[in-house]
């Protein structure tokens, strides 16, 4: 028989873990795991698998009893393959996949009436069997075992070796128990502290128990959380009705009043909002009025105590006078240095002027002269303007010009000249340009000598 895969459930530190195996002749599988991980508790579980899961069995540890099983697939001697369970029950300890009884008497035919102490003493080594085999072959006391341990670990001296040991512990911990050795002490410590770890250890029965009590006290505890959450709603409606229980009073007794008095005027909706505004504007009226008889009290005490002086009244307009006075004294204290300021620009730009014309000293021309002379400016610029304008078209005609004589050239029919008689005849309406040229140089010129005999030269007359 091969085993190809073990499946445990809630077994051991194992919930529900599946390991497979290859079954091909001549492969060795190995499981490689950290101390702890549960390799001693698969070797034990294999043999649970064959022989059947023990009534006391450790392995309940984590998950208890309840719903402990082992699953296993394994190949027969014949090739065949076969599935089936083992769980921690009585009655029907082994099954098939589909949860079916089956005789044990199979595994019987399969291990060949081999029992679990011979199949763990030829199959299983730990740690303890292996420590208890040295001690075995240490105490039968013959050269085989000397020679055995020599062989094996390279001791050539077990024996001395043993002895040297069995000294160090009786030194440490005698036979007979002392406190005072350190091994002793630390066994009582230990001894401590595992009735301790016993005591605050929960079994997996007791934490099922203590399970089922704290859902129980959670469902109670979301009862009465629901109960509450109802009966403060119950207290909100009820507190609601207090609040406007005196509200609904007062309606009542107003519907009923108003049975009583058919004949009642009807008010707007917004009469109370009126009548509070009102109260306000009141209650605000009444207090500035208050304020302001106050202050009219103190004026006239204050006007009680004062001392009028007849010649002080009498200077009332000079004092009014001397007020504005200073007013503007103020006014013009602040507008000074500004002023200065622009009395040197101005003094500044008359200097330059006066260089510009040739003077140390510049004299104001007369009113006329500098009316003048802007005159003249403004038709130099005018007349300058129309130079450029008629040196422009003069330019534009010369080019229309040449272009109708070259097309003249170039026409087959030179007695065709109806063209050129249009452009001469629209150039005749306009005027000669030479001539307008001609006339706007000389004007130029005019102005130009009107402006130097004013007194200043063109665009540098006095503003």
């Amino acid at each position: 028989m091969r085993l190809t895969s073990l499946t445990l459930h809630r077994y051991g530190n194992y919930e529900s873990d599946r390991i497979s195996f290859s079954a091909r002749p001549g492969v060795v599988n190995i499981l490689w795991a950290p101390n702890s991980a549960g390799k001693s508790v698969l070797r034990n579980a294999v043999a649970d698998l064959l022989y059947g899961i023990h009534d006391r069995t450790p392995m309940d540890f984590r998950f208890g009893y309840a719903g402990m099983r082992i699953a296993a697939n394994i190949v027969l001697t014949s090739g065949e393959e076969m599935a089936f369970r083992r769980h921690k029950a009585r009655g029907r300890p082994l099954t098939d996949e589909a949860d079916n009884p089956i005789d044990p008497a199979f595994l019987h035919a399969i291990l060949g009436g081999r029992d679990r102490a011979l199949l763990e003493r030829l199959f299983v080594l730990d740690t303890e069997a292996l420590r208890a085999g040295g001690r075995a072959l240490l105490e039968s006391g013959g050269d085989v075992a000397s020679a055995l341990l020599s062989a094996a670990g390279g001791i050539r001296e077990a024996r001395a070796l043993k002895q040297r040991l069995e000294k160090q512990r009786d030194d440490l911990a005698p036979t007979r128990k002392t406190g005072s050795r350190p091994f002793y002490q630390a066994l009582d410590r230990f001894t401590v502290a595992r009735a301790r770890t016993r005591d605050a250890l929960v079994r997996p029965d007791e934490w099922f128990r203590r399970q089922k009590e704290l859902d129980a006290l959670e469902a109670s505890q979301r009862e009465r959380n629901q109960e509450a959450e109802q009966r403060s709603a119950t207290i909100a409606r009820l507190e609601r009705i207090r609040r406007v229980r005196p509200w609904l009073a007062q309606l009542a007794a107003a519907e009923a009043w108003l049975t009583d008095h058919p004949d009642a005027p009807r008010f707007a909706p917004d009469t109370r909002t009126t009548l509070d505004n009102a109260r306000q504007t009141a209650a605000s009226a009444e207090a500035m009025a208050v304020t302001a008889e106050q202050k009219r009290a103190r004026a006239e005490a204050e006007l009680a105590d004062q001392v009028l002086d007849d010649q002080l009244f009498a200077l009332a307009d000079a004092i009014d006078a001397l007020r504005d006075s200073a007013v503007t004294a103020r006014k013009a204290a602040v507008d000074l240095p500004g002023l200065r300021a622009s009395l040197a620009e101005t003094t500044a730009r008359l200097a330059s002027l006066a260089e510009t014309l040739g003077t140390d000293q510049f004299v104001l021309p007369p009113r006329p002269l500098v009316v003048r002379t802007r005159r003249l400016r403004d038709e130099y610029t005018k007349l300058a303007a129309s130079a450029a304008t008629a040196a422009a078209e003069f330019q534009h005609r010369s080019t229309e010009r040449e272009s109708a004589r070259e097309a003249a050239e170039l026409s087959s029919d030179t007695r065709d000249v109806r063209a050129l008689e249009d452009l001469l005849t629209e150039i005749r309406a306009n005027g000669d340009p030479l001539r307008a040229l001609d006339k706007a140089a000389e004007a130029l010129e005019a102005a130009a000598l009107g402006v130097a005999g004013a007194g200043a030269p063109p665009g540098n007359a006095a503003e």
